[in-house]
């Protein structure tokens, strides 16, 4: 099984990959794979380092490489790609290399939470950066960039869209219910 989470910033990814993680699927994030690459500074982590020091997004050839390179290795494992692909070009390239490596997606998560439930969390979380304007900013990127990519899944039926309002445990179980696992292990809620 391999899975795809899509959703905005703060929408809650991020907790339920861990608690995924527990049941053996093998979380790939972008930011992340990001972080290893600086800190081991790879060939990858150099190249995208210029970008990160001038405040520009990294492109989408040096982000892809990361995360390809990261699905070779854990092949034969359940993957859990994390906000990838977030726009059409990385949707694209993710589908055909799959496709190479006989890799099928079998469920695209989509969180739903409303802007303001999502302004409030981020809000809460008391980051520098999380101003009211900035939230609101990145909620519409996300929306511009990647209502193309469940737009795409959604016409192979795989797109299953999960209330993100509510408890950690009561999102874990309707991610159960969707994947349908057995059991979802319980985290403590910070």
């Amino acid at each position: 099984m391999n899975v795809i989470l899509l959703g905005p910033p703060g929408a809650g990814k991020g907790t339920q990959a861990e608690i995924l993680c527990k049941n053996g699927f093998i979380h790939i994030a972008t930011g992340d794979l990001l972080r290893e690459a600086l800190a081991q500074k790879t060939p990858l982590g150099l190249q995208a380092k210029a970008y990160i020091e001038k405040g520009a997004l990294v492109p989408n050839e040096l982000v892809e490489a990361l995360v390809f390179a990261k699905i070779e290795q854990a092949k034969s494992s359940h993957l859990l790609l994390d906000g990838y692909p977030r726009n059409a070009s990385q949707c694209e390239s993710i589908d055909t290399f799959l496709e190479l490596q006989k890799i099928a997606i079998s469920h695209v998560i989509s969180f739903e939470v409303p802007e303001d439930e999502l302004v409030t969390r981020m809000m809460g979380r008391g980051r520098k950066d999380d101003t009211e304007a900035v939230i609101k900013n990145r909620f519409e990127v996300f929306k511009n960039e990647t209502t193309p990519v469940i737009e795409h899944y959604a016409s192979k039926n795989l797109v299953h869209e999960i209330d993100g309002i509510g408890s950690v445990e009561d999102i874990s179980n309707r991610i159960s219910e969707v994947l349908r696992l057995n059991t979802i292990p319980q985290v403590e809620t910070p």
